[in-house]
């Protein structure tokens, strides 16, 4: 019995925090008691304790129509820190945020690997560089989630798959095990579209990630879906020309080999920055390979379209540069439907260039805010 109240007491002050961190200014206590349900003795009690903690703070007085002004109540953000680490084909990145998922700092280093030995090296040694160069507090860090375009069996510690890192059935140990904190490995694609989930986004949505290579995630009633081999939304390997580009599956004609970055920066030699710039001045050579980027893509996104029936949602780095494309892209999708005359349905997402590195933070996010 003692312990069902324990955990009832627990859940209601995990509610009332979840009140207090989703509230966009500060909450009173009558406000929380109201939303609640609950007594404000109940409040009482559980706001010392949620101060007392240093979980949250008093925020500012909040409008009164008559009488003494309510104290509101807001999260304390600094109180934990998470870092996000992405891993592509020529970078990796860092990102940290506080409890918000607000960034704090920054940073990208070019990095090739021979071996994902290597590339455990290269991270932790540049993890460490990188809390150091911003002083971040180690007593604080959450944990560290790390991206990789990849295929992983978290249940058994697998990266079973990865093209563009040229690994395949590695144990993610291998990767992680010169990291000294808590650290979790998951596909970039689906931590992106978790951070657009965490953001408040659609309770349904299909996620297209779009870097160097494509992936994705599908968000069902708010719930991500894994499929049943963990391999849902490789969106990368739909196939949209049969027989067409070889991609670094090994297969031919996948929307990564005709939409992912590496085809226009490898193709032509240049940074995707310098593509897009030569792209706005008129180049006709860039703008013939942008078309039939566009093109493809918009093969690609009507096939989701057509499965799931539900907002198409554009994120990765190379969203960033779709937006002036963005009514020629829903142009084009709208012509292949067969139900729809526009594409409006295709939107660009909250996060560009740190959307996975946000998601692989957000998984400690979430833990903390889980365990309060």
């Amino acid at each position: 019995m003692s312990e069902n109240i324990t955990e009832r007491r627990r859940l209601t002050r995990n509610h009332m925090y979840r009140l207090i961190y989703n509230s966009k200014e500060g909450i009173s206590k009558q406000q929380i008691a109201e939303d609640m349900g609950c007594s404000l003795p109940t409040v009482h009690q559980n706001i010392a304790e949620l101060l007392e903690a240093d979980l949250i703070k008093q925020g500012e007085f909040q409008p009164s129509n008559g009488g003494r002004p309510a104290i509101g109540y807001v999260t304390n953000d600094d109180v934990g820190i998470a870092i996000g680490v992405s891993v592509s084909a020529k970078h990796i990145r860092f990102t940290a945020v506080d409890i918000k998922l607000r960034v704090l700092a920054a940073k990208k280093i070019q990095a090739e690997f021979e071996n994902i030995s290597k590339a455990g090296e290269t991270i932790a040694a540049g993890l460490e560089e990188f809390i150091d160069d911003n002083k971040l507090d180690r007593g604080k860090l959450l944990g560290v989630g790390i991206t990789i375009p990849a295929v992983i069996d978290n249940a058994n510690g697998i990266i079973m798959i990865s093209p563009t890192l040229n690994v395949k059935n590695t144990n993610i140990k291998d990767l992680t095990h010169r990291i000294p904190y808590p650290v979790f490995v998951d596909n970039d694609g689906t931590c992106a579209g978790e951070a657009e989930a965490f953001s408040g986004q659609r309770d349904d949505f299909a996620y297209l990630f779009m870097e160097y290579g494509i992936g994705g995630a599908v968000y069902m009633n708010g719930k991500k879906y894994a499929g049943h081999n963990n391999r849902s939304a490789e969106f990368g390997h739909i196939c949209v020309h049969p027989g067409g580009l070889k991609c670094s599956c090994g297969k031919r004609g996948c929307l990564e080999a005709y939409c992912g970055a590496l085809r226009f920066t490898k193709e032509l030699g240049v940074t995707v920055d310098e593509f897009f710039k030569e792209l706005e001045d008129g180049d006709k050579d860039y703008e013939e390979i942008w078309n039939d980027v566009l093109t493809h893509l918009a093969s690609g996104i009507n096939i989701i379209r057509m499965i799931f029936d539900g907002p198409v949602i554009l994120g990765g780095f190379v969203s960033e540069y779709i937006e002036p494309y963005l009514p020629r892209l829903r142009e084009l999708a709208a012509e292949k439907n067969t139900f729809e005359r526009d594409g409006n349905y295709i939107s660009l997402g909250k996060f560009y260039k740190n959307g996975g590195m946000l998601g692989g933070a957000c998984h400690f996010v979430e833990r903390f805010v889980d365990e309060i």
